[in-house]
């Protein structure tokens, strides 16, 4: 069914704005490892299960029983993915968070995505929430407003001055001749000609949508609606004995389906059936089985059906894929990275990469690639808390695992040690549980760990904060010896053997950075940062205070020095003394006694990404990698107006895109950056972000890389009536030759191209004339390699 003319002669054309983002671009070759488990929609074809979640587009083959991820490395606009669905040619259509829609052509593996988005095509909003066919018309809801995108690209768009009761549209519902509408105060239906109108006079919030033979259903806060064929007033009825929220619905032909929280419904004419899934929340953790919401459902044959849930409230984490046989519920994990908001990073003597999550325990990436949880909360490990903001995997093979906080009557212990023997296997890992004032020496004294660092000998440095300075042994740095068999404790009120204080200024540390012959520099969140010269990093030096010197070399509030406001969050420190140094308000070079100030770049000059810096790293070669709140920056070691940039498309187009160019998109997995880790064999960095991890190869950025196989032609179709003006080339980095030929081999068009989005044919001949509709062949030739490639041109 076509949309009528009305619809459709309203609509005004705008040309697709497409950026490259692969796995190997100009901007290096990059890799993601993102949490899937959160499910909002899953779609079933050709014997695979489809499935948008908070880690990409998954693909389940049902059959074999393997998955397959895929994510913004293969060009996807964002990895949190709303909703999806194939049109009647097969393409995959993906709705984003806050990144808009997404095309998807050709097959899983080898898919050209076409990003649609409201700040270059005139989508109603980025938050899309729904998102269905209407013929040959599509349909999306958004949190602001609904729309159609018409010939592929966006045409009218609805909002309550067009009649919708709430612009927080949750579903959408082609029905025949008309859409139905579902909001947060009122389901309505879009007509034929474009008119918003309401069945009834009874507007409810309505969350999804589904029809029978005779028969609309809404998912309401209280249980289903029901508005029948011909009838004017709306029938609810709830699902048990208790009013419950129903997140999403389906019908298999026999039934109907309903999810709720942390339960399915089944509605075969005789009443409503109900299976709890309670045991998968308590088994991933901290999931609240009183909110996490069932999002997706997809039955199949006799009666059983694949489903999707999460806790939205929980750092995007849900129950992995399940799968109700008709009997009971059975999950199927996907074993993958255990949570997205990852807070540290450390490398393991055997270099796998150890990552603590906000929530979801810690983990280890192997050098094999496998990834192997440690989830507190689900009873599976003696780790004592999820909840770690200390990690350090020390050069003698001990994992250190740190609360943020420890209140002096919580049954847990301040400082976890884990020796896991390098391998997969929990039983043989041998735990060490330090407490308050035990192991020699001063004794542990910090129950409010914020980081942890090992030294050039291998002591152990754990960094707290004086936030809760119930004791003064709870801030400042807590050493732990080389041989485990004492510590000492460096705070404000520490004093040298004569008596006299140190000269800590803070008790608050952030971080820390190691100089050469036993000088550290710290930085102190609200003070400064301060250069210790300790005589050595030997334990006879390090725990000897005699002799040793306390320096301000930046001061917060003080002319000249650190922003009044800013708090202190990174140092690093190269190797000819330069310290560079991290806040909430930019990023400060120090060179013997000089502070300079490189704030993010707002059009006033040379700068980064985003105003909070998170952590600094410097590489091998000295250059500096800063993890900021807009993405990563990369100073050159001998140029400091040499900086690149990496951030993510909706940083991009929402709030960058004034200041720096599109060749600062990149597919790191998301802008806010938390922390960074070099490996330590390979030039590969590690990026810790607020929604994933993601490794880039360093050297690719230094070579360049030159494969062509990845690029594609843009747009394929091409219809001048829409106003496609140019074919375009995307996915390239280097010089490339184009030549268009018809399919009987007369060459039309001959060019060179050498960077993304270029235009290589304007749809003329050689001689001048304009080139009829027809297929084309274009044939591609670049770094010793020759790919041809067809389209085709509709006037």
């Amino acid at each position: 069914m076509k949309m009528a003319f009305t619809i459709k002669a309203a609509f005004t054309v705008m040309l697709a704005v497409v950026w490259p983002i692969t796995g190997a671009t100009a901007a290096g070759k990059w890799k993601s490892y993102v949490d899937p488990s959160l499910i909002s929609e899953i779609a079933l074809r050709d014997g695979d299960l489809y499935m948008a979640t908070t880690g990409g587009l998954v693909t389940y083959d049902v059959a074999a029983g393997t998955f397959e991820q895929y994510t913004n490395t293969i060009g996807l606009p964002s990895n949190f993915l709303t909703c999806l669905l194939f049109d009647r040619e097969a393409r995959l259509w993906v709705g984003t968070e806050r990144s808009g829609i997404a095309r998807l052509d050709g097959a899983p593996g080898a898919w050209v995505v076409t990003p649609l988005s409201s700040t270059f095509h005139g989508l109603s909003d980025d938050r899309i929430t729904d998102i269905a066919a209407w013929g040959d018309t599509l349909v999306y809801a958004t949190q602001n407003g609904a729309g159609l995108i018409v010939e592929d690209f966006p045409g009218p768009r609805f909002y309550e001055r067009d009649g919708l009761p709430s612009n927080k549209v949750r579903a959408v519902l082609p029905d025949g001749d008309r859409v139905w509408l579902a909001t947060d105060k009122g389901v309505v239906y879009l007509d034929k000609f474009g008119f918003i109108r309401s069945p009834t006079d009874t507007l409810f919030a309505g969350y999804s949508l589904a029809r029978t033979d005779t028969a609309l259903w809404v998912g309401t806060d209280r249980g289903v609606a029901r508005l029948d064929d011909g009838a004017t007033e709306w029938s609810f009825t709830q699902l048990d004995s208790e009013l419950r929220p129903v997140f999403s619905l389906a019908f298999d032909g026999e039934r109907l389906w309903a999810g709720s929280r942390a339960r399915i419904f089944r509605n075969d004419g005789s009443g409503w059936t109900q299976t709890a899934i309670f045991n998968f929340y308590a088994k991933y953790g901290p999931l609240n089985n009183t909110i996490c919401e069932v999002r997706a459902l997809q039955p199949m044959p006799g009666g059983a059906a694949y489903i999707g849930a999460g806790d939205p409230n929980t750092n995007r984490r849900g129950v992995n894929l399940l799968y109700f046989d008709g009997t009971q519920v059975g999950d199927i994990p996907f074993n993958g990275i255990p949570q997205n908001e990852i807070k540290r990073l450390g490398f393991d003597v055997d270099e796998s990469l150890w990552i603590a999550t906000a929530g979801f325990g810690v983990a280890k990436l192997t050098p094999s690639g496998e990834w192997f949880a440690y989830n507190a909360a689900a009873g599976d490990t003696k780790l004592s808390s999820p909840y770690n903001l200390s990690l350090l995997a020390d050069s003698q093979g001990s994992k250190w695992f740190a609360r943020s906080r420890y209140p002096a009557e919580a049954p847990l212990t301040p400082l976890d040690e884990l020796q896991d023997q390098m391998d997969t296997d929990r039983g043989n890992d041998q735990w060490t549980y330090h407490q308050v004032g035990e192991g020699g020496g001063d004794g542990l004294g910090s129950l409010r760990n914020l980081g942890a660092a090992e030294d050039p000998a291998g002591n152990r440095w754990f960094l707290s904060d004086e936030d809760q300075q119930n004791a003064p042994g709870w801030w400042g740095i807590n050493i732990l010896s080389r041989d485990k068999s004492a510590w000492r404790q460096v705070n404000p009120t520490s004093t040298d053997p004569s008596g006299h204080l140190l000269g800590m200024k803070a008790g608050n540390v952030f971080d820390v950075a190691f100089a050469a012959d036993g000088v550290a520099y710290m930085a102190l969140k609200s003070f400064g940062v301060q250069r210790w010269t300790t005589g050595g990093y030997d334990t006879d030096d390090l725990f000897d205070f005699s002799g040793d010197t306390w320096e301000t070399i930046a001061r917060v509030g003080a002319p000249g020095g650190i922003s009044s406001t800013a708090f202190v969050l990174s140092v690093a420190v190269r190797s000819d003394g330069v310290v560079w140094i991290g806040t909430d308000e930019g990023l400060y070079r120090y060179d013997r006694g000089f502070l300079n100030y490189i704030p993010a770049d707002r059009g006033f000059g040379v700068g980064l990404l985003g105003t909070e810096v998170n952590d600094l790293v410097l590489d091998r070669g000295e250059n500096l990698w800063v993890a900021t709140n807009l993405g990563l920056n990369r100073i050159a070691r001998d140029n400091s107006n040499d900086i690149s940039s990496f951030t993510t498309p909706t940083a991009w187009q929402t709030q960058l895109n004034l200041f720096f160019p599109p060749s600062a998109v990149s597919p790191i997995v998301h802008e806010d950056c938390e922390r960074l880790s070099l490996h330590p064999s390979k030039d590969i960095l590690y990026i810790a972000t607020l929604n994933g991890l993601c490794e880039l190869d360093l050297q690719s950025l230094e070579e360049g890389e030159s494969d062509i196989s990845g690029l594609y032609l843009y747009p394929n179709p091409i219809r001048t009536s829409r106003g496609d003006s140019n074919l375009k080339i995307g996915d390239i980095n280097s010089e490339v030759l184009i030549e268009v030929f018809t399919v009987e081999g007369e060459l039309v068009h001959r060019q060179t191209a050498s960077r993304s989005g270029e235009s290589v044919w304007d749809f003329t001949t050689e001689s001048g004339f304009v080139a009829a509709s027809g297929i084309y062949v274009v044939r591609i030739s670049g770094n010793g390699t020759v790919i041809t490639k067809t389209v085709s041109l509709v006037r």
